[in-house]
């Protein structure tokens, strides 16, 4: 799961020379330093508390924007259903203008080629406000889901003894993590990217 900042290349678990598990990039040229594995778990433990935490306190203004946005995006999306409304009842009058010998033919076309432009302009704006939409209610579904994933992680993690069931379980959670850590420095930090 974990990759290297400098150059994107994952990064190879093997044994230092004091019997310790350290984590280094494989690439000759690469500026990123090798650490040891408990102090990349310590961290990760750490980070997926502290998402966990986000999680289950959803912070008041996160929420009223959250809500604020929703209410914003359906307000959107009836206004542009109205003005679709409208702009089919403009449609259905053109043609009862052209019958009564109101419009010409040239001066129905070009009437007919405004609204039908205006008309695709309004679905398109309609379909995009309902896909933020549907985008907002979804991200908040996947961080409800996310909660349990991560505490079955958290609850598990310490209990496995090999390498390979530790990855296992965090691929339950977790798509990558980009670890920087520069050479000759302490400096270290993760990038978590989240399956959900």
């Amino acid at each position: 799961l974990c990759y290297c900042s400098d150059c994107g290349r994952m990064m190879v678990r093997s044994l230092g020379r004091h019997g310790e598990s350290r984590l280094w990039c494989k690439e000759y040229h690469c500026t990123t330093g090798t650490v040891g594995v408990k102090k990349v778990e310590a961290l990760l433990l750490r980070t997926l508390r502290e998402r966990l935490n986000e999680l289950e306190i959803p912070d008041a203004k996160g929420a009223a924007d959250h809500d604020t946005e929703a209410a914003l995006l359906e307000k959107g999306v009836e206004s542009a259903r109205k003005e679709l409304e409208s702009v089919r009842g403009q449609q259905e009058r053109a043609f009862d203008l052209v019958e009564q010998g109101v419009y010409t033919p040239d001066v129905f076309t070009e009437r007919m080629r405004t609204l039908a432009a205006r008309e695709g302009a309004l679905r398109e704006q309609l379909d995009t406000l309902q896909e933020r939409l549907r985008d907002l209610d979804t991200a908040a579904l996947r961080r409800r889901e996310l909660i349990p994933k991560i505490k079955r992680v958290l609850s598990l993690y310490s209990t496995l003894n090999s390498a390979q069931e530790k990855n296992e379980l965090l691929k339950e959670v977790l798509s990558a993590i980009i670890l920087h850590h520069p050479v000759r420095t302490t400096e270290l930090s993760l990038k978590i990217y989240y399956l959900i």
